[in-house]
């Protein structure tokens, strides 16, 4: 077996765990249990069925007797369901991009400012709806795929589109960061493929898109409008949303321009 010891045990404590925030409490893997799942994975590489409960039924044409001995089918699927090599309660949530850390010096390395890994590779990912990665491809500048087969959407959207036609044929729904979104997500891209885009997007990629203005608008909004009448010390809400508070210094009221203790909080104008 090319896992070691140490993979073995994280790929168990992280199942264990998994099934345990999913509410099934009775399931308890082993190492061994581990072992024997991915040997089974393993065989059906060679000796494939079109489902693989094939392989624990009575008939002579499909039924495989030395999975059908290593473990029932019932613990089979457990495991398949609940298998993990990660924790999910510890996953970044801000962390957008697949990086591989990497300090050392390379043309492809990247660095990305306020990421948890700041420098190493960045890989474009397509993975399913349950993380596994479909396919995937490290990024190489104008290199990336070799050579692009769709000129007109760039890089990232013609390097996209041959991830998407790697696919079995049939009708998909892709959700994308925004960098990829409106070249993905266009006639020229996924859409006339009868697949189906879901996704973030930049004001500056709407193309003809009938957005309403509130949606992308970047007016700047108009000021609170400045109270005129005095207010106690303590802090409170008006009907203009003001937010009264006492100033730890003397400053100018908004209104009549003499010196007070109070002000806005949100505005942070003075007022009496």
């Amino acid at each position: 077996m090319f896992f070691d010891n140490k993979v073995l045990y994280l790929i168990v404590n992280c199942s264990n765990n998994y099934a345990f925030q999913k509410g099934n409490i009775k399931f308890k893997v082993t190492i061994n249990d581990i072992k024997v799942f991915l040997g089974i994975l393993l065989l059906s590489g060679y000796c494939s069925v079109p489902r693989y409960p094939m392989y624990w039924e009575t008939s002579s044409d499909t039924h495989n007797e030395a999975v059908s001995k290593a473990m029932s089918r019932n613990t089979f699927e457990d495991i398949l369901k609940y298998l993990h090599v990660c924790d999910n309660l510890t996953l970044n949530e801000n962390d957008k991009f697949e990086i591989v850390p990497y300090y050392g010096r390379h043309g492809a390395k990247q660095h990305i400012h306020g990421k948890p890994i700041r420098f190493g590779y960045k890989v474009w990912c397509l993975c399913s709806s349950l993380g596994y990665l479909v396919q995937g491809e490290s990024y190489q500048g104008a290199s990336t795929g070799s050579r692009p087969t769709h000129p007109e959407l760039g890089v990232g959207g013609s390097f996209v589109i041959d991830l998407v036609d790697k696919l079995p044929h049939g009708q998909y729904s892709f959700y994308i960061y925004s960098f990829f979104l409106y070249l993905c997500s266009s006639t020229r891209g996924t859409k006339s493929k009868g697949n189906y885009c879901t996704g973030t997007i930049r004001s500056n990629r709407i193309e003809k898109a009938s957005l309403g203005r509130s949606i992308y608008s970047e007016e700047k909004r108009p000021s609170p409008k400045r109270l005129k009448n005095r207010v106690c010390d303590d802090i409170r809400l008006d009907g203009l949303n003001h937010v009264i508070v006492k100033s730890m210094t003397q400053i100018r009221c908004g209104e009549c321009h003499k010196t007070t203790t109070m002000k806005c909080k949100k505005c942070n104008v003075g007022c009496h």
